[in-house]
């Protein structure tokens, strides 16, 4: 009897091959336990899947496919197991289901997870999870995520997360999603973003350049960033531009924070005007062109221009910041051409030269070194250190001069200044004129503090104010006043109006008055008050020469007696400011003399005046000294008087 065990091992099977099978519940053929038939394994297989579920060997070594559904696995070791018109060319390689896709590859090792007319191909190891008519030809390593018709055809490490229309050609590139983006240079990435035509994709043409998103964007730059916005281009080494519209970058370690048409241009190469900043705003480094007002667009283009190394332009719109190092807060149209210049905002002011500064309004121009215009309008500072604080059409030539403010004020001296006012000017060195209007002043340290229309021509001379006051001599002064006029030097006008010296070193007050002399005071009248009732120590006296009008001392031809008085009721030390001491006791009265030093021949005279002496006496006592070799003296008779005086310390009666 022969067993199934002791037939020989088939060498091959196929779906043509018959098998034996009963069907037990066909009785047609007589038999109890059913009919006995032959099959072959197709018929078999149909019978128990339906036909197309079952995975077979295909014709590669190794390799299985699902049967039934035109798949097809070709490669050593491939897989195809589902879907529909499906092709695993490369060796390994993998397509788990979906229709017409292709994993062809020289090594293999490619994945296809599904999707439709996907092909990953290439040297091997690539991988395409789903999508359609997305391709990977790369060296190695690389991914398609989904979407469709992405395209990878980098050396390896580059994936494609979805989207449609992206292409990574750049090693180790990534492209996170998005539509018609472009990540060329290695080891760069586009986030996402893109638009609905080639012409709205992002594009990552530098090294490890990035693009977060928008659409039109180019960072072409090595190692170059955008963050978003639109038609954005960064062609410079480390170059970032975080967001906006049009923004371009050309110059290494340039930075553009957003706004429109902004740009940080280098002339010769990237480094010649490396690392600009332009915060945001419109247009800036940029000059002319036509503006569309309702969309702030160009419809003429402007020109770039050459951006100062490391300079920055916080915002604003059309500022130029030329000069290396320096600073634009924002405003309109302002430049900053100067090294380490600042123009803070306003709108058209100008630095020119290295660490000037203009803070703001319009039209105004720091074109020296370190000079300063703090704001107001048309105002020039072009002097070496000159300072403007504000105002309108002024104008500082020289070094370290100061204009404070007000209207069309000049100033050419070195260190000189004006405070404010109108049309005042300032023509020599260390002027000053505070404030007022129309006021000259060319003499050399020179000071007109107010007023208007007065004059200074020469030297160390001052007007203080009043109007139409002139000095034409060195070292004069006038306080104020009208008309007043000095042509000498060393003189003074108090005030008053209409008053002339000629002399050296006079002085005049009042009105019209004329000098007639030098060190001479002239005035119209000289009225005295509050003058000592006497000095014992000067027998001189004014009077009035008539031909002149001069005042002079003249000798007095005689003594003329005269004494201060004071009346005492009470004991006190009494002093040398009065010579009479009148006494009305109506009690003892103590009196005590005052210093004898330096006061020989000078006298005292003490009188009883209300007669009571003779009941309440009235002694004297020498503060030091004697009095006609006595510690003291009693007056006790009544309306006594007594005259004293000092020699050598001592007091003697007399």
């Amino acid at each position: 009897m022969a067993f199934l065990t002791d037939q020989i091992p088939a060498t091959g099977v196929n779906l043509t091959d018959l098998f034996h099978i009963v069907d037990p519940n066909d009785l047609s053929q007589g038999n109890p336990a059913g009919s006995s038939y032959k099959a072959t394994f197709g018929q078999v297989i149909s019978a128990l899947t339906g036909g197309t579920s079952v995975m077979v060997l295909s014709t590669g070594v190794g390799s299985v496919e699902r049967c039934g559904n035109n798949n097809d696995a070709v490669g050593d070791y491939s897989t195809v197991s589902g879907g529909l018109d499906n092709t695993s060319i490369g060796n390994y390689s993998v397509v788990a289901g979906g229709s017409g896709n292709t994993a062809s590859a020289y090594y293999g090792y490619n994945v296809i997870g599904g999707g439709g007319y996907n092909t990953a191909s290439g040297t091997g190891a690539n991988t395409i999870n789903g999508g359609f008519f997305n391709i990977v030809d790369s060296y190695f390593g690389s991914t398609i995520g989904g979407g469709s018709f992405n395209s990878v055809s980098a050396y390896g490490g580059t994936t494609i997360s979805g989207g449609y229309f992206n292409t990574a050609s750049g090693y180790s590139s990534t492209i996170g999603g998005g539509n018609y983006n472009i990540a060329i240079g290695n080891g760069s990435t586009v986030a996402g973003g893109g638009g609905s035509c080639p012409q709205n994709g992002n594009q990552a043409l530098g090294y490890e350049s990035t693009i977060g998103g928008g659409n039109g964007n180019t960072a072409a730059g090595l190692s170059s960033f955008i963050g978003g916005g639109i038609r954005n281009t960064t062609s410079s080494y480390l170059s970032t531009i975080v967001g906006g519209c049009k923004n371009k970058t050309t110059s290494r370690l340039s930075s553009i924070g957003g706004g429109n048409w902004n740009i940080t241009y280098s002339p010769i190469d990237e480094c010649t005007s490396a690392g600009i900043t332009i915060g945001g705003g419109f247009a800036n480094n940029t000059t002319g062109g036509t503006i569309n007002t309702t969309d702030w667009s160009f419809i003429v283009d402007p020109i770039p221009v050459d951006g100062g190394l490391f300079s920055v332009i916080s915002g604003g719109r059309q500022n130029l910041g030329t000069g290396d190092y320096s600073v634009i807060g924002g405003g309109l149209k302002n430049t900053s051409s100067g090294c380490y210049t600042t123009v803070s905002g306003g709108y058209s002011n100008t630095t020119l030269c290295d660490l000037s500064t203009v803070s703001g309004g319009y039209n105004n121009k720091s074109i020296c070194f370190f000079s300063t215009v703090s704001g107001g309008y048309h105002n020039s500072a072009i002097g070496l250190g000159a300072t403007i604080g504000g105002g309108y059409l002024n104008l500082v030539i020289d070094n370290g001069g100061t204009i404070g403010g007000g209207n069309y004020n000049t100033l050419s001296g070195y260190g000189s200044t004006i405070g404010g006012g109108i049309q005042n000017i300032g023509s020599n060195n260390g002027i000053t004129i505070g404030g007022g209007r129309c006021n000259t002043s060319s003499g050399y340290f020179s000071t007109i503090s107010g007023g208007r229309f007065n004059v200074l021509i020469s030297d160390f001379t001052t007007i203080s104010g009043g109007e139409c006051n002139t000095i034409l001599s060195t070292g004069s002064t006038i306080s104020g006043g009208y008309l007043n006029t000095i042509l000498s030097s060393g003189s003074t006008i108090i005030g008053g109006s209409g008053n002339t010296i000629t002399h050296d070193y006079s002085a005049a007050v009042g009105k019209g008055v004329y000098s007639v002399s030098a060190c001479t005071l002239h005035t119209n009248y000289l009225g005295l008050q509050n003058t000592p009732d006497s000095d014992p120590t000067n027998t001189n006296f004014l009077v009035r020469d008539v031909s002149t009008g001069v005042v002079k001392t003249r000798a007095l031809n005689a003594v003329f007696e005269y004494y201060p008085t004071t009346a005492i009721t009470t004991s006190q030390t009494i002093s040398w400011d009065k010579t009479y001491w009148g006494v009305s006791g109506s009690s003892n009265v103590d009196l005590t003399l005052p210093s004898t030093v330096a006061k020989d021949g000078y006298i005292l005279i003490i009188k009883d005046e209300a007669g009571t002496s003779g009941s309440y006496r009235i002694r004297l006592t020498p503060a030091s000294g004697l009095i006609d070799n006595n510690s003291y003296v009693d007056m006790n008779i009544n309306y006594m008087s007594l005259t004293i005086m000092v020699r050598n310390g001592n007091w003697y009666l007399i």
